[in-house]
């Protein structure tokens, strides 16, 4: 009687442990995802997912899709290229690299992009 008691109570336990896991599937028609080809996935310490593609930086709230692509009229647009690498500083800031041979850092307060070419990088800049 006390293993069938055990055994009752360790299932129990099993079943309210299991977390419940959704997957939803984000399209580029459908959510305005800004490419199909996708290169790199994070999610920062505020929750958000970023993604980088063909056209540049996504950022994914759980509800929308904010996206983020070089405008040759604005200095302060993410660097032309296809994106890359995905980073979050201790300070907030996003860092994404692109295949133009430049890692942008974004601002999350103003969401302006700072350009370094990644020869000009050092240690000190990286948080």
């Amino acid at each position: 009687m006390k293993k069938l008691l055990l055994t009752i109570f360790c299932v129990s336990l099993l079943i309210a442990e299991k977390e419940n896991i959704n997957f939803r599937h984000i399209t580029v028609e459908k959510d305005g995802l800004s490419e199909s080809s996708v290169y790199d996935i994070f999610q920062d310490s505020n929750g958000f997912i970023w993604i980088t593609t063909d056209n540049g930086l996504d950022k994914y709230d759980g509800y929308t899709i904010k996206q983020y692509q070089h405008l040759y009229d604005d200095t302060t647009s993410i660097s032309q290229g296809q994106g890359s690498a995905i980073y979050e500083d201790k300070k907030g800031n996003i860092w994404a690299s692109t295949k133009d041979g430049k890692i942008n850092r974004l601002n999350p307060e103003t969401e302006k992009f700072t350009k370094y070419p990644i020869y000009q990088i050092q240690d000190t800049q990286l948080g």
